[in-house]
């Protein structure tokens, strides 16, 4: 008897893993005549969608969006509209905004910029001399599928036709129709129109307001280089990592610091490590490379050393004061007008910030930073120089401004410019900039309106040293006493300027590690951020020797609590 169970029962079982294994084979195909998959088809980057529900017996709504190109389950067809599951969500989609085909979400017949842009005449960076205005018609030659990131909408590149040539054009700074490249998306923006006095009337709208862009590009938040809101580090030369790294290992361990900023390129344009950059851009390398502290292949060793060893790493570079290059290229510098000699301004010459070859010289080291390793890379001096203002006014000064752009458009571009080189490198783009151009609502004539920079860039790092803030505009006027009160003013201004753009940057302000600074009101200054909101923070210590981090380690303290805290609260 048992024998004769055992002789069906095999079969039997056997039988019943093959239909298993068919229908797993065969559920899918199913699966999907019922439940088609569709991608959103939409004008912009984001297609907005409102579903209405019974709230207390009254009609209310909840508003989704949608990015261009995301993928979406059919669960009902209707005439008109459909049913599509996204996420966790029934949404009710028009028909005409769902496609089977990913093609036709980057099916668009023109495009139009929202600011003036460089042609490229490929996707490596490269910048034509030609350019197009904003709002001018662009015929789409060609546009990728590949090219659509379904996480944020945006279509990395379009190529346009131009005078009879083909070119790219950035995707992230265009729009699908001129309405949408002529609208203002900077909303409430407020600046101080000093400079009308000293140029012409209205030159601050003109500066501020009409050449730039103020919707600006969403960051994407790469899986293996996410983006985090809680970052603490301090400033580090490449020559103290070198010599310092296990008591630096040590300070991460025993403090709250988990990032560390590395200065690779110093104010004179000298780069500290064994770039390959220069040869393709200098006549005579001796000035940029003459004192270098490191290969670049150990560089890349060292800083997936320290990455392993908890800390995120930021590359920094001193961008447009560069003695170097403006030596190597005066043609490409700021120099004065009746000698045609480099001009000396706020310690440096400087390569001038309207050149674009100079933008693809810091664009390449930029490059050459993420492909060592560096998560993010930084850029200082991403300005003009803060000294001229009078002698350009009196006419003495040559820029180069080839496109009549202004000093805030010109910044913006470069860093939108970046973004662009950077984002295939999984890599974010940081700009350092004065702190008094947030407080006191003005460019300073170095390029630096606040609103135009959180736009174009992934993360901004005011430089809120006390010691030279206007606190005074806030109310305050102790600066040990107040510091956690100016801190969070500052954080909560920051806050209320990034309302006026669609995409703002991050924000993780540089603090004062140096002079006066004792670990006490550092720890104080850190906890007015994070009254505000605000967890991440950069100290500036200088050198960043190991007697200095030693000395203010009590006061290098972790925002997680206070972010855990925050997190908490808003979900109650």
């Amino acid at each position: 008897m048992n024998n004769r169970k055992s002789r069906w029962l095999r079969p039997a079982l056997i039988l019943v893993l093959v239909c298993a294994a068919l229908a797993a084979l065969v559920y899918p195909f199913f699966e999907d005549l019922i439940h088609p998959k569709m991608y959103i088809l939409s004008d912009s980057e984001k297609l907005t969608i409102t579903e209405p529900y019974l709230l207390a017996g009254e009609v209310a709504e909840d508003s989704y969006t949608i990015p261009r190109g995301a993928k979406v389950t059919v669960e009902e067809r209707g005439n008109e509209k459909t049913k599509v599951s996204y996420k966790d969500a029934i949404l009710t989609i028009p028909n005409e905004n769902l496609s089977e085909s990913k093609l036709d979400c980057v099916d668009y017949e023109y495009v139009y910029p929202r600011r003036m842009l460089n042609l490229r005449e490929d996707k490596e960076g490269h910048l034509s001399d030609l350019i197009v205005e904003k709002g001018e018609q662009l015929k789409v030659v060609n546009a990728l599928a590949s090219d659509l990131d379904p996480e944020t909408g945006r279509i990395a590149w379009f190529e346009i036709e131009k005078d009879g040539q083909n070119y790219f054009i950035p995707g992230g700074l265009v729009e699908t129709t001129h309405e949408n490249a002529m609208k203002q998306y900077g909303t409430d923006l407020k600046y101080n129109a000093v400079y009308d006095n000293t140029f012409y009337d209205g030159y601050s709208q003109w500066a501020y307001v009409d050449q730039n862009d103020f919707k600006g590009m969403e960051s994407i938040n790469y899986s293996d280089n996410p983006i985090r809101e809680n970052l603490r580090g301090v400033h580090v030369t490449l020559e103290n990592l070198i010599k310092n790294k296990e008591e630096i290992k040590k300070l991460g361990r025993e403090s709250g610091i988990n990032c560390l900023v590395v200065g690779l390129k110093g104010l004179n344009g000298q780069l500290f490590y064994s770039s390959e950059v220069p040869t393709e851009f200098f006549h005579n390398t001796d000035n940029v490379l003459g004192n270098t502290l490191i290969t670049k292949e150990d560089l890349a060793e060292l800083v997936k050393e320290m990455e392993q060893a908890g800390f995120y790493m930021i590359g920094r570079m001193q961008t447009f004061a560069d003695t170097a290059y403006a030596v190597d290229h005066p043609d490409q510098a700021i120099t004065y007008k009746d000698s045609g000699e480099l001009a000396y301004l706020s310690e440096s010459n400087w390569a001038s910030p309207y050149v674009r070859k100079v933008w693809e010289y810091n664009g390449a080291l930029a490059k050459e930073f993420a492909e060592i390793g560096f998560d993010e890379v930084e850029l200082d001096f991403c300005r003009f120089p803060d000294s001229a203002t009078k002698l350009e006014a009196e006419g003495k000064l040559e820029f180069h401004n080839k496109y009549n752009e202004s000093k805030v458009s010109t910044i913006q571009g470069f860093l939108y410019y970046l973004r662009e080189l950077l984002e295939p490198l999984h890599t974010y783009v940081a700009a350092d900039l004065y702190s008094g151009v947030i407080a006191e609502q003005y460019d300073y004539d170095i390029g630096q309106f606040y609103p135009a920079i959180t736009a174009a860039a992934d993360v901004v790092s005011p430089m809120l040293y006390l010691d030279q803030f206007p606190a005074w505009i806030y109310g305050f006027e102790d600066m040990d006493k107040d510091a956690r009160n100016i801190t969070k003013a500052f954080s909560e201004q920051i806050e209320e300027l990034d309302n006026s753009v669609i995409y703002p940057a991050e924000s993780r302000p540089w603090l004062q590690g140096y002079n006066n600074t004792n670990p006490d009101r550092l720890r104080r200054e850190i906890l007015g951020l994070t009254d505000a909101g605000h967890f991440g923070y950069l100290v500036w210590t200088d050198q960043g020797s190991m007697d200095t981090l030693d000395y203010l380690k009590d006061g290098l303290i972790s925002t997680d609590p206070a972010k855990e805290a925050f997190e908490k609260l808003q979900q109650n």
